[in-house]
């Protein structure tokens, strides 16, 4: 029963740090390759989301007169 709950959280354990790690090097290389400036994908990303209802409104009612 103890080796169960050491091998548990151990792989508890490993799975954290690999998600941690991850994530790190995730954001780093997002940051090192990022085609842009934050503040210019910032307001990309806003505008494209201040857009979207009207997409989804047009797709709605294409949807409905299908």
């Amino acid at each position: 029963m103890a080796r169960q709950r050491s091998s548990v959280a151990s792989g508890i354990i490993g799975f954290v740090f690999g998600l941690l790690s991850g994530l790190v090097v995730g954001t780093a290389l997002g940051l090192l390759f990022a085609p842009e400036r934050g503040e210019v994908i910032r307001r990309k990303i806003r505008r494209r989301a201040e857009e979207l209802p009207d997409q989804a409104e047009e797709a709605a009612e294409t949807a409905a007169e299908a």
